[in-house]
C-alpha cells in the first residue's frame, strides 16, 4: 500500500487509517485536532518510514507538493474534501488544500474544487 508523507514548511505529515497496532506504535506522532500525524524531525521521519515499511506501506516523501494542492471557493462545501486532505489554508476568498494522494485530488475536482497550477504554487506556500 502506498503511502505519502509531505514536507510542509519544517514539519512532514500524513493521513492514514491504520489499524490499531500501527496506530499506536506511531500515536505520538498524532495531532488529533488536525486529524493526521506530525513529524517534526528528520530522525523521526526515518524510524516512521521503517516501522511502516515493516508494515507493508511503501513510503513516498513528497518535498514539493503541488501536483496534490486544489483549491476552493471559502464559502462552498468542502466537507469531503477536508477528510482527505493533510493540509489546508484559507486565503481571501479562497480555501487550499494538500491531498493525501492522486485519488484523492481527482475526487476532490469531481466536487467541484480545482487543480492549482505549479506556477502559482510557491505563491500560497
Amino acid at each position: 500500500m502506498k503511502l505519502n508523507i509531505f514536507k510542509i514548511g519544517n514539519i512532514w505529515v500524513f493521513k492514514e487509517y491504520f489499524e490499531k497496532s500501527i496506530f499506536k506504535d506511531l500515536s505520538d506522532f498524532y495531532n488529533g485536532k488536525r486529524y493526521r500525524f506530525e513529524v517534526k524531525t528528520k530522525t523521526h521521519l526515518e524510524e516512521i518510514k521503517k516501522k511502516l515499511s515493516k508494515s507493508g506501506y511503501n513510503v513516498d516523501v513528497i518535498n514539493n507538493p503541488s501536483d496534490y494542492c486544489v483549491v476552493k471557493d471559502r464559502y462552498s462545501k468542502r466537507k469531503d474534501i477536508l477528510k482527505k486532505s493533510v493540509y489546508n489554508e484559507t486565503k481571501k476568498d479562497k480555501v487550499f488544500f494538500i491531498m493525501k494522494d492522486m485519488a484523492a485530488v481527482e475526487e476532490a475536482v469531481s466536487l467541484g474544487a480545482k487543480r492549482l497550477e505549479e506556477t502559482n504554487f510557491e505563491k500560497f506556500f
